[in-house]
């Protein structure tokens, strides 16, 4: 079984990696996303955060937004992943995973007014989630 790193050699080899920034069309920017991916895997954050940036403007459904902020995330840039994510949850507001997310910065960022406010709004949704009764 071949292990992450070499996979990610192939990669490059076969030049899918993005060297010029260039981004043609949907099938760079999944590849841009599994790189991403990649990195995340191998905890190089800073690296997964360059990469999935070089698409941002470029990312379409919730799912690679919400991605991106968890990007952000594990970079500590909380701002900016809550700012992405309260635009998903605007769209969206029933959708609890996205809304927890936004509780745990509230929580990590010491605003427990809001973090408790989107526990609320999640048990409203689902109100069969103990998990959030210990907050």
């Amino acid at each position: 079984m071949k292990n992450i790193h070499h996979m990610h050699d192939e990669l490059k080899s076969l030049n899918f990696s993005f060297p010029n920034n260039s981004f043609e069309n949907e099938d760079d920017v999944v590849i841009a996303l599994n790189e991403t991916q990649h990195y995340i895997n191998i905890r190089q954050y800073e690296k997964s955060l360059l990469t999935i940036k070089k698409v941002e403007d470029k990312l379409k459904s919730c799912r690679d937004k919400k991605f991106l902020a968890e990007c952000y995330i594990i970079n500590n840039d909380y701002n900016r992943a809550l700012n992405i994510l309260l635009d998903l949850v605007k769209i969206d507001n029933l959708n609890c995973d996205t809304i927890s997310l936004c509780s745990s910065i509230y929580l990590n960022t010491g605003d427990i007014a809001n973090a408790i406010k989107h526990n609320d709004s999640i048990l409203k949704i689902n109100k069969n989630n103990k998990t959030l009764l210990i907050l």
